[in-house]
């Protein structure tokens, strides 16, 4: 039979950190030449077996070694028959990365890529690891696999000390809450948060985060003192939240949605001497710290000084404490003074080139630590916060008409969510930044 007799099998290749190079690369010769016994495999067999689901590629690159014996062939005089305007083609396969390998008093690298999946530097990044690579292994012949570096001496100094140049001045003496009152007093009639019941300007929140907080000092709340927020996500919590701050005290958010034996568990944990809550909530919290219900204290609140409390805190204390998930074990809560809620605040701002202009959302959950950056980098700078309604939060179509509704500019999606929305046609009226 003539013919072309190629078929193209995935390389699985174990790396062995503490193996001895030219050891490991002789078990991985010899992994590869018993693994010709089963070369006659086809491609479809091989993905029937994996489990890798059909409607997904088995891989998704192509290695090449051309190891063809031309100038061997070329170099043998023998017989009568002479080659001559011998010409090579780069073939190209089917896949998003094809690298070939051609062997000779230098090795050469030709990659084929398609530009929708990669870009030329990164590309030229690849070819520059593995020529660091190849480089290493001839350098250290004898040295582990684990030591090898896949970058040089450039590359390492831009990657650690020149992209960590992030150092930037921030007014570390600041609190959060000050700046917040300083665009209340310079922009008081602007919008601050909205949902599809209500809605507070800078003055109208800045006046009833006052007045809650100057009746959570009647409970003796002040500095370093723990007051727990469960409420469901609204005008109400924000208030709340700000209210406690401007008491000098440090907020422990708790998600609603959680079950009461955990609820119970961080409450006791947090030790909190002040639960803030709303009415339909108390079913499920336990009576274990005082509670204000501020659906049902409305007047005694509303009876208190508008007045910006005198300030209590300094930047060292804290500013919130939010548990971990708990996923691996029991919750722990995280504290954060406010100068460390400073600087991510003022990182964000930089970062997201965040303006007065800017129209924000706040869809974490309230005891997801991506609340933190929802919130006060837009308060700060005089941005507007809105809060969907639970329908539109869990329906991504619902959530991208939303969007463009309000004319969101910036938005904070969690990876499930922002992967159902990637797969969507977006809205043409988005007002979201580039």
């Amino acid at each position: 039979m003539v013919g072309l007799f190629i078929n193209t099998l995935p390389v699985r290749v174990r790396v062995a950190n503490d193996e001895r190079v030219p050891a490991w690369l002789q078990r991985l010769q010899a992994q590869q030449a018993q693994s010709r016994n089963y070369e006659h495999s086809s491609l479809t067999d091989i993905q029937s077996w994996s489990d890798v689901p059909r409607r997904d590629a088995l891989f998704e690159s192509i290695i090449a070694f051309e190891n063809y014996p031309t100038s061997t062939f070329l170099s043998n005089k023998r017989g009568s028959v002479r080659v001559r305007d011998l010409h090579s083609h780069f073939e190209l396969a089917n896949y998003p990365l094809n690298v070939s390998i051609s062997p000779g008093r230098s090795l050469i690298f030709r990659v084929n890529y398609d530009r929708h999946r990669f870009g030329a530097a990164a590309i030229g990044d690849l070819l520059a690891q593995l020529r660091q690579i190849l480089t290493e292994m001839a350098a250290k012949p004898d040295g582990r696999v684990g030591e090898l570096n896949l970058i040089g001496a450039e590359e390492r100094d831009r990657l650690v000390s020149v992209w960590n140049e992030t150092a930037a001045p921030y007014p570390r003496e600041k609190l959060v809450h000050e700046l917040f009152e300083a665009q209340a007093e310079k922009h008081p009639e602007r919008l601050a948060v909205a949902t599809s019941l209500a809605q507070l300007s800078y003055r109208e929140l800045n006046e009833r985060a006052n007045q809650l907080a100057h009746y959570l000092k009647r409970y003796g709340v002040g500095s370093e003192v723990l007051v727990c927020v469960c409420m469901q996500r609204s005008v109400e919590m924000v208030v709340a939240l700000l209210a406690i701050l401007k008491a000098g005290a440090a907020y422990v958010p708790l998600d609603p949605a959680y079950p009461a034996e955990r609820l119970a568990f961080m409450l006791a944990d947090a030790s909190a001497p002040v639960l803030l809550t709303q009415r339909e909530l108390l079913p499920k919290l336990p009576a274990t710290t005082a509670v204000i219900c501020q659906d049902r204290e409305e007047k005694q609140v509303a009876a208190q000084s508008r007045e910006n409390p005198a300030r209590t805190t300094e930047a060292h204390n804290l500013a919130y404490v939010i548990y971990t998930s708990g996923s691996t074990g029991t919750p722990k809560g995280v504290a954060i003074e406010h100068r460390g809620l400073l600087n991510l605040v003022y990182w964000h701002q930089r970062t997201y080139e965040v303006t007065e202009r800017d129209r924000a959302t706040q869809l974490a959950a309230q005891a997801f630590d991506a609340s933190v950056w929802e919130l006060w980098p837009y308060l700060t700078a005089g941005a507007s916060i809105h809060i969907p309604d639970e329908e539109v939060r869990s329906s991504p179509p619902a959530l991208m008409q939303w969007l463009a509704q309000e004319r969101i500019t910036l938005t904070f999606l969690v990876t499930p969510l922002a992967e159902a929305v990637l797969e969507m046609e977006l809205p043409k009226d988005l007002c979201l930044k580039a």
